[in-house]
């Protein structure tokens, strides 16, 4: 996502939230649906966690659900990114 801001011109933000103000800014300006910035910030959770948290508190159950839902949510990114760059041509 920040090469595509980058690559338009739009300020990237900054700061301690910048990953989850990245994830809003991209929703605002029509990069990906709400849908997809709702799916993803519970990959930045999870990222936070993990990066903050020590391995033993881990959830198993929600590690397996995240995983399963990787490819699927990747393929859609991906085409979501297609689209917004076929757009921006």
């Amino acid at each position: 996502m920040k090469q595509v801001f980058r690559e338009r011109g739009w300020g990237l933000p900054s700061g301690a939230s910048w990953h989850r103000d990245l994830l809003m800014a991209a929703e605002d300006h029509g990069v990906i649906p709400a849908i997809m910035n709702t799916k993803l910030r519970e990959y930045l959770a999870f990222r936070h966690f993990f990066t903050h948290a020590y391995v033993l508190d881990v959830n198993p159950q929600r590690m397996e659900f995240l995983v399963d839902q990787l490819p699927d949510l990747f393929k859609e990114l991906k085409d979501v990114f297609k689209e917004s760059c076929e757009d921006a041509m």
